[in-house]
């Protein structure tokens, strides 16, 4: 169990990674976590608000960030998996070991590759896709996520 920490300590292992951050009212944030406190009020740097609904997502720009810590439901860092030449033999030496598939995806700083299976559009089509759910009685991503209207 070495390297975990009880309560907030924990934190110090995302310390300047970037993490995604989903709060009571179902938004959900992704920034670089620079600080911390006590009571687990967050730091983020060069935040962005994810807004998703069915296939479609876009990102609003924040810049610096403080969240009050009892506002916060879920926290984790994004994990990026960047494939070279000089690891891609290892990457096949061990599948091949292990006997299982290997799925590799060379990713780059583009987000539409974080995001293989959703396409990045304007806010206003992301809006107006989340009404069509709302019509049709299905509940968008921020909807299904907010703790503050939950029965």
């Amino acid at each position: 169990m070495s390297g975990i920490f009880p309560g907030n300590s924990s934190l110090i292992q995302q310390l300047d990674k970037q993490v995604l951050m989903v709060l009571r009212d179902g938004r959900h944030l992704v920034g670089y976590l620079r600080s911390f406190d006590q009571y687990s009020n967050i730091i983020l740097e060069d935040t962005f608000e994810r807004h998703v609904a069915g296939g479609l997502f876009c990102d609003i720009e924040l810049g610096l960030n403080i969240i009050r810590g009892d506002n916060i439901v879920l926290l984790g860092e994004l994990v990026r998996m960047l494939v070279n030449l000089s690891n891609w033999w290892l990457c096949c030496l061990i599948a091949e070991e292990m006997n299982y598939y290997l799925h590799l995806y060379l990713q780059d700083s583009d987000k539409e590759r974080d995001q293989p299976h959703m396409k990045r559009v304007e806010l206003e089509e992301v809006l107006e896709a989340e009404e069509r759910l709302n019509e049709e009685g299905n509940t968008s991503v921020r909807q299904q996520w907010d703790f503050e209207q939950q029965h």
